[in-house]
């Protein structure tokens, strides 16, 4: 009679009787759960957000960040001017963002930008192209009717960032 362990399972053989006893005590090599870990990008503005959201997300390597209107974070104030200077505001915000992860332009791995009105798709790729230079990060333009505040654009982003 002996014992050994087979894919988690404690064998007993008895080599008289031709008998094997199956007895489950789990896997021998116990993978560590991955664990979860998330953790809150937040920025240092004067202004207050009412929603009930972070601007930013840290989830294993990937960076999610929160859909950033073309206003002012500190005064709250919707950006003055056309879609230009709102394509401009809006992608400084995901700048701020991206600053505040410990990011930068390079590690955005994905873009979608809300645009009221898709007749300003032109002014809106020279301003990311402008933003973004020679890094070329995933992207959609979604036309959208209305944005929140009267805004012209509205961006969220995803980038990769190393294991925090």
């Amino acid at each position: 009679m002996y014992n050994f362990l087979y894919r988690g399972e404690k064998i007993i053989r008895n080599e008289r009787r031709a008998l094997t006893v199956r007895i489950s005590c789990g896997p021998i090599n116990r993978r560590k759960e991955k664990e979860s870990f998330m953790k809150e990008v937040v920025l240092n503005v004067k202004g207050v957000n009412k929603g009930h959201y972070v601007p930013g997300m840290i989830s294993g390597n990937t960076l999610y960040i929160s859909g950033q209107l073309s206003l002012d974070l500190d005064t709250r104030e919707v950006c003055p001017g056309g879609i230009r200077e709102h394509m401009r505001q809006a992608l400084h915000n995901i700048d701020r963002v991206l600053d505040a992860a410990g990011l930068g332009r390079k590690d955005v791995v994905f873009c979608r930008v809300y645009v009221a009105g898709m007749n300003n798709w032109d002014d809106v790729n020279e301003e990311y192209k402008n933003f973004f230079g020679d890094h070329k990060p995933a992207r959609i333009i979604v036309d959208a009717n209305e944005l929140h505040f009267g805004c012209l654009v509205e961006i969220e982003a995803v980038a990769e960032c190393a294991a925090v």
